[in-house]
């Protein structure tokens, strides 16, 4: 009985309190009608452990998104890695003629295309030139970092018209662009395709007579180029300058061709090509 009469007292007094000051003490708030009203412990710890819960939650969506970042990274520098792939996409591939044929000044209209070997150079009454043409499949639209034409010498580049020997002559082959079209079964010295007057390259044979003979090679990486590119009419091989002879000596050097037949030395002129898409 007198607990309840302290406890109406002290609530009676807080209201006269807030109602005189203008203000509610401690443990009390105004509502919306201006009553001062008594606050109970399980309302403050509800807000309490919300605002807890609130902060936990603020977490684990920062730890979340955290993971988010980490993933997109993590996609970032595998998309990376597959790009620095693709960059990386070069190969070398190593070719021998499709085509290949002999032109013959002393047989003007006679094809040669289907012969063993090739020649270049001259004689006192004719001279010799090769054409060349790849399949260019392997590397075409792509971009050609180097090529080079590598020929096989079978024989020494001079003999006299009365006997076979070493006469000492350096004859420079030169590999220059073809520009029109031709055929291996119909291509003759009368109907010559047109060639670039400026070669690709030369290099200088000179076999003694009798030798197993050599390899040579040509740099012709912008040639191949333009054939991955475009218009591939194939290659000349000729000499630097026609109509050389040691007096009556013949200047020229046997090569292989691609339509070797049995028996015959098979040593065919190939291009290696290193190229990237």
């Amino acid at each position: 009985m007198h607990t309840t009469i302290a406890s109406a007292f002290t609530s009676s007094l807080a209201l006269f309190l807030c109602a005189c000051r203008g203000d509610c003490p401690e443990g009390f708030l105004r509502d919306n009608d201006g009553n001062c009203i008594e606050v109970g412990d399980g309302d403050a710890d509800t807000d309490t452990d919300s605002d807890t819960d609130t902060d936990a939650d603020t977490d684990a969506d920062s730890d979340s998104d955290s993971d988010t970042d980490a993933d997109s990274d993590a996609d970032s520098d595998s998309d990376a890695d597959t790009d620095a792939d693709s960059d990386s996409d070069c190969d070398t591939v190593l070719l021998t003629a499709d085509e290949d044929a002999m032109l013959n000044e002393e047989a003007p209209t006679t094809n040669f295309g289907t012969g063993w070997y090739l020649s270049v150079g001259a004689s006192a009454s004719s001279r010799k030139r090769d054409l060349l043409r790849f399949d260019v499949g392997a590397f075409e639209g792509a971009t050609v970092t180097a090529a080079s034409l590598t020929f096989y010498a079978m024989s020494g580049t001079c003999r006299s018209s009365w006997d076979s020997h070493d006469c000492g002559y350096d004859l420079v082959v030169e590999a220059h662009e073809v520009t029109s079209g031709w055929s291996e079964g119909s291509a003759t010295w009368a109907s010559m395709p047109a060639f670039t007057a400026s070669p690709e390259d030369g290099v200088t044979v000179n076999e003694p007579y009798g030798a197993s003979g050599s390899a040579y090679q040509l740099d012709v990486t912008d040639l191949a180029a333009s054939w991955a590119a475009g218009t591939n009419h194939g290659l000349m091989l000729k000499a630097d300058a026609t109509g050389q002879t040691t007096g009556g000596s013949q200047v020229d050097v046997t090569l292989g061709a691609s339509d070797a037949a049995s028996g015959a030395p098979d040593h065919p002129a190939t291009l290696a090509v290193d190229f990237c898409y």
